[in-house]
């Protein structure tokens, strides 16, 4: 996406700041089985020090807001740094960040618990 970003010239800029300010938001789908009760104490032990405590992200973390991602895509990019897809280019020290955190040992229920969190922290705001 950044590659594609610095092509762009300032009226397609513009154009696409219009279209996506147009967007409706979809509705988060809840996570099955998942227990955001005990998500959300999981998410506050572990992900909102960089993520703030409703997933909204910080921006001087330069970390994104995690409710504005389905949980698939979530679940899909935390794989992604587990397995080292992301997170291992040398210059983005942000990703090197997320990269060791995905590399602890975390269950994949307690990964769904998180994300059904997420996803109620999506539809309050």
């Amino acid at each position: 996406m950044a590659a594609i970003a610095k092509t762009l010239k300032p009226d397609a800029v513009a154009a696409v700041i219009i279209h996506v300010s147009e967007m409706v938001k979809i509705p988060q789908e809840p996570v099955e089985d998942a227990d955001a009760e005990r998500g959300k104490e999981l998410y506050l032990e572990r992900c909102a020090s960089c993520h703030r405590f409703n997933a909204s992200g910080e921006q001087a973390f330069r970390s994104p807001p995690l409710r504005d991602f389905p949980a698939w895509y979530l679940h899909s990019q935390y794989g992604k740094f587990k397995t080292g897809q992301r997170g291992t280019v040398q210059k983005d020290e942000d990703g090197a960040k997320m990269r060791i955190i995905a590399a602890m040992k975390t269950p994949e229920v307690d990964l769904q618990d998180i994300l059904g969190f997420i996803t109620e922290v999506a539809d309050k705001k």
